[in-house]
């Protein structure tokens, strides 16, 4: 009989601690739930902020591709657009380098994006991309730099204060962008 109790308290310990498991399981998981719901909540507060004083702007996008007569060279055309431009800079600097992305989407990946924008008391514009841009850019050499030449002329003639720009992929600091053109100095 002392087995049998013995068994009966293992198992009856065991299902003890499980359930406080469980409970603290699901009372974690509610907090988690709770701490994302108001994140969500300050982001879309945030965004409603920047986008209030938000007025459409003509902006002049400056749009690099290959030249056709020389391979090497890359030929600018520019392209008014009307954007809707909060007085933040670094909001600005986020839609400004987007607007250009779009030109581009028959060259990158579908989920490629501007993550963030920053800019530096020295006049620098950083700008943020996700992943995809690095991971899946479609083209060479001139595509590559075409895209960066692009966003960085747009910013420096479009964005009081910026006076040059660098870039980021996915948050970090690389040697190229998508294995051609150096991102390592800052472009002007």
């Amino acid at each position: 009989m002392d087995d049998n109790r013995k068994t009966w308290v293992a198992v009856a310990l065991v299902l003890t601690a499980l359930t406080v498991t469980y409970v603290f399981y699901r009372v974690e998981l509610a907090h988690h739930r709770e701490v994302e719901d108001l994140d969500a909540a300050a982001l879309l507060l945030e965004e409603a902020e920047v986008v209030a004083d938000a007025k459409p702007e003509a902006v002049t996008l400056h749009l690099f591709q290959s030249a056709s007569l020389d391979p090497g060279a890359l030929d600018e055309q520019s392209i008014e657009e009307s954007l809707t431009l909060p007085a933040d800079p670094e909001t600005r600097i986020e839609r400004i380098a987007a607007a250009v992305l779009r030109r581009f989407d028959d060259v990158l990946p579908p989920r490629a994006s501007v993550r963030k924008a920053y800019l530096l008391e020295d006049g620098t514009a950083v700008v943020d991309f996700s992943r995809e841009i690095g991971q899946q850019l479609m083209g060479g050499i001139a595509t590559e730099l075409a895209l960066l030449q692009s966003v960085a002329r747009t910013l420096t003639q479009n964005q009081t204060g910026v006076k040059q720009v660098r870039f980021l992929v996915d948050g970090q600091q690389r040697p190229t962008l998508s294995g051609h053109v150096s991102i390592q100095a800052p472009f002007l």
